[in-house]
């Protein structure tokens, strides 16, 4: 019989969690005036502007505005909050190393989860994942999340959703700011922001610094980043540059066995672990009405010092051109993805000294056709044909043995989506096929050099969802099922990442967004998912590190002109610990998060205070189960209680 491990006092304190949530949500149900409504642009779905109602997809936005009164003091902070979005932080505090996953894939949720900026990859093709603390929130004009499978449009990675981050151009805001903060553990920030436009360009720079000691012993972050846009315009047609560059230094605690956790969550078991990462990308584009390319060059170096010492330069080359047209009742999109990323690693560990270089060659085409059937119907279809390459060599500098790989993949993703609309009702079918190239060092070992080439994974996905606007109240929904093989996974008991047995995902989204004119608003989102082994020696399992239920609740209240507070809370329901396929242990114990923000804007002046995990909650979004160890259960902690209070001035 499986061990549930979830005592009777943590679902009661689960069920009040969420009845808080639920209960504070509904009360601002009371009364409500006509909002203001206004259509952002939207390029996520169809990779061209268009008007959001036009995509064949739920997309959520995320506003300058919404960001701006959040309270959110990073990229991460701001998408806890999401409903369909489940965030897992390792550190906490404004730290990169947190996981995205909106398809319920758990420790590979990075992998199968989409982020862009500006319509380009954030994902490379390596197992680190997107550093979302590269961004800084000053930078964002606003965020777009669609919710589903996105395989015809961008491919690789796009397997549970996509996240499209886009940045300020220089047209928006104002001429200069400068913003500083100050809060709990030593941190502190500085950032400085610049706004020029004319007739016929713009330009944009901001640039932010921040460190803190961290709430745990040996947790200290130091990253800088720099970011920049520099755009003409002809016409209709819009060209230019876009750069940045990233540096970071994080020191790394270490995972606590229960004892430890329980007794001090500060401390830190590996007192010398730490990475260092420097990223630097830029971009030339150009984008029309019917045409839109981008030229760039990313490249990413890494040093991690943990058991041993590790290097990575990941260099990528890309140049995706694309072409949209109309005829009749249609809408088509073509376009060309190519890459090319070398990858040199090397690894030094007590007993093994390896070095690796690999090149991955990626050229994909795809087609999508939007038909206006009429009556308020139309019909999506679209497919995309990718090849990818990879010649992977490793050499074993203690016994001085070369070894290599060779593999070539030719895959197909394909969907078609009918839609309906009607005033300010959306419905939405869909079905689809998608699939996930493994990353390099999913098949390249830093302990053994042992190169492993693993077959690419498939999905077959069936969507629904619908969006009802009913006057001031906003809802969304979408649900998806899907049937995954030779997913890719870390399989503690061969101690390798390997092709899992087929799994099952099902999910299901709500989104509800209230506004009471331009006084308050409140948004609660619940995220539903269902994942499960359906073969093999786990068959009917559930996949670890996939919260069955997580519930967000945002609220915001204008006090008077320019004064406004929020509450936001998130519950995150039960999970099973990482690598326990075998559901034998324990579930982690839920846990409602509740941050406190308060704003002040005067005459180009603004004052935040934000308060995070407000009621001081021990937790942990991600914990490891290890059979072999006295106690198996081990976790990584979140800080308590944490104030900012941060000051910003516009010019």
């Amino acid at each position: 019989m499986r061990a549930r491990g979830v005592h009777r006092e943590n679902h009661v304190k689960s069920y009040l969690s969420v009845s808080a949530l639920a209960g504070l949500s509904l009360s601002f149900v009371a009364a409500a005036a006509e909002p203001v409504v206004s259509e952002p642009i939207t390029v996520t779905a169809t990779r061209f502007p268009s008007g959001l109602t036009a995509a064949p997809l739920n997309v959520s936005v995320i506003s300058e505005q919404d960001i701006a009164r959040s309270g959110a003091q990073t990229l991460t902070d701001l998408l806890k909050l999401q409903a369909g979005v489940q965030i897992s932080d390792y550190l906490g505090g404004g730290s990169g190393q947190a996981r995205v996953d909106m398809g319920g894939f758990g420790a590979t949720g990075n992998q199968n989860t989409l982020l862009l900026v500006n319509g380009r990859r954030l994902n490379d093709v390596d197992l680190e994942g997107a550093n979302l603390a590269a961004i800084p929130l000053s930078s964002i004009t606003r965020v777009e999340i669609l919710h589903g499978t996105a395989a015809v449009a961008y491919g690789d990675n796009a397997v549970g959703g996509v996240i499209n981050i886009i940045t300020k151009s220089g047209y928006e805001g104002p001429a200069a700011s400068v913003e500083a903060s100050a809060g709990s553990y030593h941190s502190n920030s500085l950032s400085a922001t610049v706004n020029a436009h004319g007739a016929n360009g713009a330009a944009f720079l901001t640039a932010r610094g921040f460190n803190t000691d961290g709430y745990r012993t040996n947790s200290m972050l130091d990253d800088t980043s720099v970011s920049t846009e520099i755009s003409r315009n002809a016409g209709e047609t819009r060209y230019g540059l876009r750069g940045g560059s990233y540096h970071e230094a994080q020191h790394l605690p270490g995972a606590l066995y229960e004892p430890d956790y329980l007794a001090s969550p500060r401390l830190s078991t590996r007192p010398l672990d730490k990475s260092y990462e420097d990223l630097q990308n830029i971009e030339g584009f150009v984008s029309g009405d019917r045409f839109a390319a981008e030229l760039g060059l990313r490249s990413k170096n890494q040093t991690s010092y943990m058991f041993g010492a590790t290097k990575a330069d990941l260099d990528t080359v890309s140049f995706t051109p694309r072409y949209t047209w109309s005829l009749l009742r249609q809408t088509l999109v073509t376009g060309l993805d190519a890459y090319r990323s070398s990858l040199a690693t090397g690894a030094s560990f007590t007993g093994a000294e390896n070095t690796s270089d690999t090149r991955r060659d990626s050229l994909a085409a795809y087609a999508s056709d939007a038909i206006n059937l009429g009556g308020g119907f139309s019909f999506n279809l679209g497919v995309r044909r990718q090849a990818v390459y990879l010649d992977m060599t490793n050499i074993d500098l203690l016994a001085n043995i070369q070894s290599g790989a060779k593999r070539d993949d030719w895959l197909s993703a394909w969907d078609a989506t009918l839609s309906w609309r009607q005033g300010g009702t959306r419905l939405y079918a869909r079905t689809a096929e998608s699939f996930r190239f493994p990353v390099l060092d999913e098949m390249w070992s830093y302990y053994s050099g042992t190169i492993t080439p693993l077959r690419p994974q498939r999905g077959r996905h069936v969507e629904l969802g619908a969006s009802e606007q009913l006057g001031p109240l906003n809802l969304e929904a979408n649900a998806f099922h899907m049937l995954v093989k030779d997913e890719i996974g870390y399989n503690i008991a061969t101690y390798s990442n390997e092709n899992l047995d087929p799994t099952r995902h099902d999910g299901f989204d709500l989104g509800a967004r209230l506004a009471f004119g331009r006084r308050a608003s409140a948004r609660l989102g619940w995220t539903y998912r269902d994942a499960r082994f359906r073969a093999g020696a786990y068959d009917g399992n559930v996949v670890p590190e996939v919260p069955r239920n997580t519930v967000t609740l945002a609220t915001l209240v204008q006090i008077v002109d320019g004064q406004h507070i929020g509450l936001d809370g998130v519950y995150t329901g039960e999970r099973y610990f990482g690598n326990d396929f075998t559901n034998v242990g324990k579930t982690m114990p839920t846990y409602v998060l509740w941050n406190l923000h308060y704003t002040y804007v005067l005459s180009g002046w603004k004052l935040q205070l934000a308060v995070d995990n407000l009621t001081d909650e021990k937790t942990a979004d991600l914990g490891f189960y290890n059979s072999f160890a006295p106690n198996p259960y081990a976790y990584y902690p979140l800080p308590g209680r944490t104030t900012t209070v941060a000051v910003a001035k516009s010019f």
